[in-house]
């Protein structure tokens, strides 16, 4: 396992759910906001996970339909390209890749 790529992993996540409760307070407190495109990077470089579990712990964005549907297949993106490289690492996964892609 790399354990350079599960450090990523794992910050991501926090990252992107410490993101989606900092955004609830903001909007709460009628404050400067996290625009939408900075939630979906996150999420789209390893956070969905943490960005989807934030949303239902905050109950924050759970009634767009754009969070809705593009967090989870984020999550589903996460776990084709990121996460493996977690388990196999990363030299494998893009030799892999390669291979995949000339095949």
């Amino acid at each position: 396992m790399n354990i350079f790529v599960i450090v990523y992993i794992l910050a991501a996540n926090i990252f992107g759910f410490s993101q989606m409760l900092y955004d609830k307070k903001q909007a709460k407190l009628s404050q400067q906001r996290i625009p939408e495109k900075r939630l979906f990077l996150v999420a789209a470089l390893g956070g969905a996970l943490g960005s989807f579990i934030g949303m239902q712990v905050a109950r924050h964005k759970t009634k767009h339909w754009n969070f809705l549907i593009f967090i989870p297949f984020l999550f589903v993106l996460n776990l084709v390209i990121i996460y493996p490289m977690a388990i196999f690492g990363i030299n494998y996964w893009i030799t892999y890749v390669i291979h995949f892609l000339i095949a």
